[in-house]
């Protein structure tokens, strides 16, 4: 669905701001919040991989579940 939108301009006619409608913004944010949790969660997938080598190649030591826990 294309968004209906409208442009404000300057006195010059350089586009200043957008119009955009309630239903059509809360449905954009609803999707752009998906979007920013699905970056969150990849990020944190990415990291505890990078974790996993590091503690199979002894570069970083392992924690328990427990310690885990407790620390956050």
């Amino acid at each position: 669905m294309k968004p209906n939108l409208q442009y404000i301009s300057n006195e010059k006619g350089k586009p200043t701001a957008v119009v955009i409608s309630i239903k059509e913004w809360l449905a954009f944010e609803k999707e752009y919040l998906k979007l920013l949790q699905y970056t969150k969660l990849k990020a944190g997938l990415k990291d505890a991989f990078i974790e996993m080598q590091e503690i199979k190649s002894g570069k970083r030591k392992a924690v328990t579940l427990s310690d885990f826990l407790n620390e956050h």
